[in-house]
């Protein structure tokens, strides 16, 4: 019987921080999650629209099957009676077309690291359900935060947002709102007590 290779244990930084009363922001603290989707919501509405129009034209065959003009009457009375119906068959853009996910993190030293979460299919589709992401994958090191103000830290985050944009252009990377929080965040005092 081979020797088994020695396990060394290291102890959990984190954990103590945390007992001795430190803020945690610890080994893989998330600070951002950017959601990369099959389309953009625009795609997502004129496919929609081109669907819903469709849907219509069938509705109204099987209205007026039972009266001539009982369709075209309906519509008058309620213009939105038939959208219910059709929502309940479609799905919204939020969530559902989301087809990967970048995490943007303190990895509770000196550096703000990303990673990846892929979806666990090999082809993509508008409306997809039962969504598993697997793969969790080392993106890319974004920036060294040790001696950098609080400037220079943003800059490079938001370097590493167009890179995203370009490696994903057939996709689209919604980066609004970390583009909405990074001017308020202050990166020197959120590390300042780093595990």
């Amino acid at each position: 019987m081979k020797n088994k290779p020695k396990i060394k244990k290291v102890p959990d930084k984190t954990l103590q921080n945390i007992q001795n009363g430190k803020p945690f922001i610890g080994i893989g603290q998330l600070l951002f999650v950017i959601p990369i989707y099959y389309r953009s919501p625009r795609q997502h509405s004129d496919d929609y629209k081109r669907k819903y129009l469709k849907y219509l034209e069938s509705q109204k065959k099987v209205w007026n099957q039972v009266n001539k003009n009982l369709f075209d009457e309906r519509l008058k009375e309620d213009p939105y009676c038939f959208l219910a119906d059709f929502q309940n068959k479609w799905y919204s853009w939020n969530y559902t077309q989301i087809i990967e996910f970048v995490e943007i993190y303190f990895d509770g030293g000196t550096m703000i690291k990303s990673r990846l979460w892929k979806l666990d299919r090999k082809r993509y589709s508008p409306l997809m359900n039962k969504k598993v992401f697997k793969g969790v994958l080392k993106l890319s090191d974004v920036t060294r935060i040790t001696n950098r103000d609080n400037n220079f830290i943003k800059e490079k985050i938001n370097k590493f947002l167009k890179y995203l944009q370009k490696r994903y252009k057939n996709r689209y990377v919604d980066i609004s709102q970390i583009e909405n929080i990074l001017p308020l965040i202050n990166f020197e005092k959120l590390t300042k007590n780093k595990v």
